[in-house]
Parts: structure tokens; sequence; C-alpha cells
């Protein structure tokens, strides 16, 4: 067998972020006084100056937790990364610099008459001179029957009363309870929340209506507590009303009208909350509403589990929507760069990528650079809300489409047909729950793991047969024609089989080890095995096996281009490339953002993609193929050639070379896949030729020029000195 050559060195990979799938989180939106709407995603925050028609991103963070308007008109946002403000409508934020030494302040209330109130991750403090000292404020929390003591929300009433909401705590049998501060005793004073008249869950939101109306919303946590509506009107007694199940958002317009956001949808009362109607995106968790100075109410919509039925009914989030004033109905806003949750990828047989989100199944055909969805819009979670998240994603060569849900349950789409849920995705019928992944063998036979043993199927799903006699499996690759392999879970194992899953034989891959993680076949038939910490290699059809290098290899997935190049991603640890079979591994993470990655998958025509937690779905600029002869690919019949001087100050020049005229493309990226320049856009004779870059502006660190001359793609790193 001749393996695969590999071209050395390698160039390192540049990416670029993708502009789909649509959907996502929006967990916050705002108006400001100036007037200007602003909305949050889980990292970026949107500003619309012309009433939500256009949105420019403007600050962003990681794992935004609250966009909230301060009571002095500028905005704070909570993240991860800690509490900042912005005083000047949004265009800079800088970090809030006050609160307790040391503290992680996640929001300020301010007071005219009690103080500077600062709420932390674990209390609350106050200062009564701006903020030069700060004292503890969280006397009369939880005395009453020792409940939570964990603020969640604080508030400012239209007269300076402050009021806090405590957080439950499922755990240890912690209520929540409702709070208004005593500046004169300076201790919290139960408003609600004692014996019978439990809160339940943790409180999220108050509101203020005329006369006196205090009004407060909360969610369950957990088995313990039931979210709901309280209010008190005109000073009098407080009071659970109306079943309208957890709150998350709570506003109010023209005084008089009050509206719930709810992980069912949005609802309105007319009666003070006495009761209260749907006001539609009934299949969407909403967190956050507010009105424009039109009077158009904005919904940002977030994934959202219900926690009371054990975490596992769960809505998707589908980023932000507007009902306009008198509107019947609403209507999807796209406010930018708002991903949902990738859960897995998928390449198809004619060149496309597949990818199962948060919000469904997307396609493309143009290597990521446009999304078409290919189930049905109307409810946009395509399963029963048990089933919370795809594990795999599988195009079988007659066509279907295959994905693992949550628990075990294979679905089938199925264009155009309705199944018992309303979708297009269809229930296989099988033997047991899948443990891993299913593939296709041959034009017919499908196989996947199960706590019974591994399943067969000869007629495409139909029907099911489980086969007997194999040590427990763990993961699954199908090579040439009917030939399969299984990884072992407990012995460091490969069974191989060669008339499609029907009679194995096993062949002992190291002598010792803790199973087989990973398994991938090679266009050239080399099989390669994740047994951590190391990965091994077969040149004979997985008979006989051999330690590939002596790098370590952490492969949570592991793919192998037509070139013979090695990927392995880690989620935790980011992704690695191998030019020569494994023997020697360098990292490819540079460029891309913070951990956490939950994907990766080549595609035909060999662009790398990985799918992140929270930022969507990168793609490597220029296809990972190197120009192989051997491999039956055609020679580059261009060059791109290292720029001089490399590093650079100011201005680098590029030179390249084309055997022959051809139309160039000459742009140059940054690390996050943004195009910083266009050098050149003509077409050029063949020969020697040279383009510089003046990089005047731009801020120190890598960038990565690209190169299209006819169908040929070339990338290679610069780096810009300060």
């Amino acid at each position: 067998m001749t393996a695969l050559a590999a071209e050395a060195p390698a160039q390192p990979v540049a990416w670029m972020r993708l502009a789909g799938p649509r959907g996502g989180s929006v967990g916050s939106v705002v108006q400001a006084p100036t007037g200007s709407l602003f909305a949050a995603s889980r990292n970026v925050i949107f500003r619309s100056m012309d009433d939500g028609q256009t949105w420019q991103p403007v600050f962003s963070a990681l794992w935004f937790e609250d966009l909230e308007l301060a009571e002095d008109g500028s905005l704070h946002a909570a993240s991860a990364e800690g509490l900042v403000r912005s005083m000047d409508d949004g265009a800079t934020w800088r970090p809030l610099g006050v609160g307790p030494p040391g503290a992680e302040v996640r929001r300020l209330a301010q007071s005219p008459g009690a103080g500077l109130f600062a709420l932390t991750r674990d209390s609350v403090f106050v200062s009564l001179d701006g903020g030069a000292t700060w004292q503890a404020a969280a006397a009369g929390l939880g005395e009453h029957d020792g409940s939570s003591r964990l603020v969640a929300t604080l508030a400012v009433g239209p007269d300076g009363a402050v009021y806090a909401g405590t957080a439950a705590a499922c755990c240890f049998g912690f209520d929540s309870a409702l709070y208004r501060w005593n500046p004169d005793a300076a201790r919290w004073d139960l408003l609600f929340g004692a014996g019978q008249d439990a809160v339940g869950g943790s409180v999220t939101r108050f509101a203020f209506g005329p006369d006196g109306a205090v009004y407060a919303g909360s969610v369950s946590v957990g088995d313990y507590g039931d979210g709901g509506f309280f209010r008190s009107i005109a000073g009098g007694p407080w009071e659970r009303v109306a079943a309208v199940g957890d709150v998350l958002d709570l506003t109010l317009y023209a005084d008089t009208t009050l509206y719930a956001a709810t992980p069912r949808g949005v609802h309105v009362s007319h009666d003070q909350g006495a009761t209260w109607t749907s006001f539609g995106l009934d299949f969407f968790a909403v967190r956050a509403l507010a009105f424009s100075d039109a009077g158009d109410l904005y919904a940002g919509t977030v994934p959202y589990c219900f926690p009371a039925i054990d975490y596992s009914h769960c809505m998707p989030g589908y980023g932000l929507f507007r009902r306009s004033a008198g509107a019947a109905g609403w209507e999807e806003i796209d406010v930018g760069e708002t991903f949902p949750l990738v859960h897995t990828l998928a390449p198809t047989h004619d060149g496309g990528l597949l990818a199962f989100t948060s919000t469904g199944l997307w396609r493309s055909d143009d290597h990521g650079t446009s999304w078409h969805k290919r189930d049905g819009a109307g409810r946009r979670y395509p399963f029963p809300y048990e089933y919370t998240y795809t594990e795999s994603l599988l195009e079988t060569p007659w066509g279907d489409v295959l994905t693992t849900a949550q628990f075990g349950t294979i679905f089938r789409f199925a264009e155009g047909e309705t199944s018992q849920y309303g979708t297009e995705w269809f229930e296989l019928t099988t033997m047991a729950p899948a443990q891993d992944a299913p593939v296709a063998v041959g034009d017919s036979v499908l196989l996947y793991d199960s706590y019974l043993g591994l399943q067969r199927s000869a007629d495409r799903g139909a029907t099911w047969q489980t086969v007997d006699g194999l040590p427990e499996r763990r993961t699954l690759a199908a090579g040439a024609g009917d030939v399969v392999f299984a990884g072992t879970a407990r012995e460091a194992q490969v069974l191989r089989s060669l008339d499609a899953g029907a009679t194995w034989q096993t062949f002992t891959v190291a002598p010792v080890g803790q199973g087989v993680g990973q398994l991938a076949v090679a266009p050239d038939a080399t099989v390669y095995a994740a047994v951590h910490p190391f990965l091994y290699r077969s040149d004979d059809g997985g008979e006989t096996w051999a330690q590939a290098g002596p790098d370590s290899v952490s492969a949570w997935g592991l793919r192998v281009n037509k070139s013979g190049h090695l990927f392995a991603f880690n989620g935790t640890k980011g992704l690695q490339r191998s030019v020569d079979r494994g023997a020697s591994w360098t990292s490819i993470t540079a460029g891309l953002p913070a951990l956490f990655f939950n994907g990766m998958e080549l595609d035909r025509a060999g662009f790398l993609y990985v799918s992140h937690l929270s930022e969507g779905i990168f793609r490597s600029m220029a296809s990972t193929h190197v120009a192989n002869e051997q491999a039956g690919e055609v020679p580059a019949r261009a060059v791109l050639h290292a720029n001089y001087p490399n590093p650079f100050q100011a201005a680098t020049t590029i030179p390249f070379t084309l055997d022959r005229p051809a139309r160039v493309t000459l742009e140059v990226y940054d690390v996050l896949g943004r195009r910083v320049a266009r050098l050149l856009d003509e077409g050029l004779p063949g020969g020697a030729h040279a383009a510089e870059w003046a990089a005047q502006g731009q801020p120190g660190g890598v960038y990565f020029v690209r190169m299209q001359a006819g169908s040929l793609v070339a990338v290679r790193a610069l780096l810009l000195v300060k």
C-alpha cells in the first residue's frame, strides 16, 4: 500500500467566521434616553439608531448576563468579564471601576435617598459617599426563616425606594423572597416570602406602575418552588396572582399594560396582572422585552430548559423579534451575528455542508458563505422538547439525513412530509438507544452501537438485528466498499468487518490502553486509532498497528483529508494537524476565539470547519488539500511567496508569481477572519508580481494575506509589530 505523500512544511491555517446559520440568543434589549436600541447576544452588544431598521456591533465580551439602563441614563453591561458602562450612547465602554475592593460587581443601583448599591456574586453592598467607601448591606436577608441570602436582582422605584429579590437554592432548600431597603435601620425589610407566602423560584425582575404599584416576577429553580407573578397595589399587601408561569422579564407600556417574558412566549395583562393572555412567540423562550419610542415591542429569545422537568424539556433561542405597534404578529429582526448553538456538522456527498443547530437543520452549498434552512420554519425546534441536543449528524450514500438526539434516539429527515411532532423529522424505529454516532456502509447498511450490542440494518433502517458475540464498542468508522471498523471501549482493540458488519475480526492496537476513543480511515486505506494518550496507525487494513509518533494526542474528533493530513480536535485544548501521518503535530488554533469548541468537520473540497460553543462556525480560508500529483490533484499554477520584511512595522511587500494570465485577488484578514485590506482585484499577465501593504492604523499582531488566482487559493501569515 502506498501512503499519500505530505507537503512540508505546511502553511498556517487561517480562519474566518461564517455569517450563518441564523438564530441564536438575545438575552437583553433596552432603549437608551437618546432613542437608540441595544440588544445583547451571548458575546456582542448591537446598537440601532434608526428604530431597529439596521444594527451595528458596538462592544464584545464573553457571555453577557444582562444589559440595563442605569438610573443616571448610562448603560451597564454585565458579562463573565465583569461590569462595563457606556455614557455616550454605546460608542465607548469602560470597566466600571466602582464597588467594594476585590468584589465582582454585577449591578449598580443608585437611590437619591438611600445611597449607591452594588450587587456582587455573593452579596450586596451600599455606599453613602458616592462609592468612596462601602459597607455590607445584607442585614435582614433570610432572617425570617433561614431562606436564601443571595440577592438575584436590585431595582430602584420612582420614589427612590430600593427593592431586592433573592435567589432560590434548590439543593439547600432555600426559598426566595422580596425585600425593601430600610435606610434608617440599614437593613432589608421583608415584603413577601415567609411561610405560606413563598415566592418559590428566584426573583428575576421588578417593574413599577402608577400610584405606587410594584410588580415582581420569578422563575422556578430545579424542582424546588414555582416561578410566578407578584404585585403590591398602592402600597397594599403583596400577593401572588395569575398562573402565568415563570417570568423572565416584565415591562409596562403607557403605565397601563403589563407584558411578561416567559419561557413560552410573551403574555399581556390589562388588569395589573390579575389575568394574562398570550401575545405570541409561544414556541420561544423570551428573556427580554423593551418598547421603542414608536411603540414597537422587541423580544429577545434565548435557549431555555424547564428545570422542574429534570432539565430535559427545552426551548430554542432564535434571536430578536419585533411586533410593530398595531401589528397582528411578530417579525424576526436580523441584528447581526447572533449565532445559534451548533450541535453537529456533517459533509454531504455532493460537496455541501450540513449543520444541526438549536434552530434546526441548515445546509450550505458554497463552503459556508450562505445557508438555507432545510427543515420547515414554524416551530423552530424539530423534535419534542425532551430531545434538547443532537450528538451526531450523517448524510447516507442514499441521501437520508440522520441525527442522534439526546437519550440516543435516532431521527430521519423527510423533506415535505409531516411526522407526529408536526415537523419533517421522524423517529427511527430501532432496537435500543444509540451510544454513539451511526455509520452507513455500502448502499443500504446502517450500524450503530447500543447498550444491547451492535445494531445492524440491511434495509436502510426499516428493520434491525443485534450482532451478537462482540466486545463492548465505543466508536465506528466506515472504510471503502463494505469495510467497516469498530473501536472497543475497554481494551485497545479494533474490530474489522469486510461484509458491512455481518461478521467481525478482532485485532490488538496496543498492549495496554483505555479503549479506542476515535477512529479514522484515510483515502489510501490507512487506519488511525486514538488510544489515550497516543495515536496508532495501521497500513494493512487494521491487522497490525504501530504508534504513529511520540507526541501525545487528545482527540475528541479525528479527520483525514484526501492529501493524507490528519486533524484532531479537543474541546478545551484546541485543534492540531499532522502532515506526516501522525508522526508529529502542530497547533492550528491561532486565530480562533477562546475555547470551548464542540465539533470539527472537513468537506469534500478540503475546507476545515470548527464549531464554537457560543461564537458560531469558523472555516479555514483555503482548502487544506495540497497540490499532490501522486494523489491525482492538479499542480498549482501560481505561487504566493513569503512577504518581506516579516515581521514588519509599517509596510511589507508581498510577492507572487503567475505562470499564465489570471485575475488576481489579494486581500488581508485579521485573526478573526475580518477583511482589513484589499490590495488587488484585477487581471494580470503571467510572470513575477508584487503588492505592498501599508498597515497604518492597524494594531500589531498576526494577519493573513489571501491570494486567489483563477482556481488557486493560497494563504500566508504576516506579523505586524508595533
